[in-house]
């Protein structure tokens, strides 16, 4: 079950990397951030770690993590590694010869997609990763399902999850999941983009206008899944 607290710690993190990167776009131009330290033989979290620490200084207080060491650091690294993995794709463009110019010599993927943020682009989301989507779905449900002690076999956890009731519900509550995970460090990949915009972009394909995304929505989302549940036959 899905917690208050750890879910707006996350969101936090969350809405301070989106923060970030729309930040870094003009800090580029104006020369405020470093990329001389290497983390090529880092992992993604551990290069974003390093590069946050070396730049903690020069960047707004609502786009960092709270302090400069840590597990907030870390919490924010590995969120930050993957959401920009995650959610862009990098676009080739002249700023790469510029940054070999200038001497910085990392090429991990992280220091390349802060780089490169004013030519990033939302990922291109395809069949496979809607599918890839409806199995976490499925996966989710089925483990809260086994939590509550209400076990669902196939056609009842079909039934659930095309219910227009719930789907939303569903999407809101594995989307909460994931986000702890990624903040915890483990791999998530374009299905989880896929399951914002299930309820954070309009049926037309385009971002909800002003849309922020709290702890307390996705609890009543949790809840509203775990009485649908309970309703439901006893198992035996």
């Amino acid at each position: 079950m899905l917690e208050h607290d750890a879910l707006v710690e996350a969101l936090e993190i969350q809405q301070r990397s989106r923060r970030l990167l729309r930040w870094i776009e003009a800090a580029l131009d104006q020369r405020q951030l470093k990329f001389e330290e290497i983390h090529d033989e880092m992992s993604e979290q551990d290069a974003a770690a390093g590069w946050l620490a070396y730049n903690h200084r020069f960047l707004p207080e609502e786009c960092r993590p709270a302090a400069a060491t840590g597990p907030a650091l870390q919490r924010f690294a590995n969120f930050l590694a993957s959401y920009l993995e995650v959610s862009y794709d990098l676009v080739e463009s002249p700023m790469w010869e510029e940054r070999e110019r200038e001497g910085c010599a990392c090429r991990c993927s992280v220091c390349f997609y802060l780089w490169q943020a004013p030519h990033l682009q939302p990922k291109r989301l395809n069949a496979v990763d809607a599918h890839r989507a409806d199995l976490l779905l499925a996966d989710h449900v089925a483990g809260l399902a086994e939590e509550l002690g209400r076990p669902l076999d196939r056609p009842a956890l079909l039934q659930l999850l095309t219910d227009p009731a719930l789907a939303g519900d569903a999407a809101l509550v594995t989307y909460g999941a994931e986000l702890l995970r990624r903040c915890d460090g483990l791999p998530s990949g374009p299905e989880t983009l896929a399951l914002w915009r299930r309820f954070a972009w309009t049926p037309a394909g385009a971002p909800l206008r002003g849309f922020e995304l709290r702890a307390e929505a996705i609890l009543a989302a949790q809840q509203r899944l775990v009485t649908a549940l309970a309703a439901r036959p006893s198992p035996g």
